[in-house]
């Protein structure tokens, strides 16, 4: 994950402050996972999040299996339903905030 991340982030110049005014001083990317810009192991590591956060009830959606479901204990299903957004990877700088 590192490795991909130190090329993306090299190129990038530190944000003064985000729309929200939560983060300041910081560098931002996506993690697009269809591009193929990817490494299979980050891959890896960002369906073994998500797979974690569906398994620990983080959403509250009618399609997510319930607790004594069947399928609640295969990774894989947990979070066929949820619709994810692209991860995103910030680095901050030495004087960056977040303010959450």
């Amino acid at each position: 994950l590192l490795e991909d991340l130190k090329g993306r982030m090299k190129l990038r110049r530190y944000q003064r402050g985000h729309w929200d005014a939560v983060i300041l001083q910081y560098k931002e990317t996506e993690l697009v996972e269809h591009d193929g810009t990817l490494s299979d192991a980050t891959l890896h590591i960002l369906q073994r999040l998500r797979s974690q956060l569906a398994a620990q009830a983080h959403f509250f959606s009618t399609t997510a299996p319930q607790a004594n479901d069947s399928k609640s204990n295969n990774d894989d299903d947990n979070d066929s339903n949820i619709q994810w957004l692209p991860s995103h990877a910030i680095q901050l700088h030495a004087k960056g905030q977040l303010r959450a």
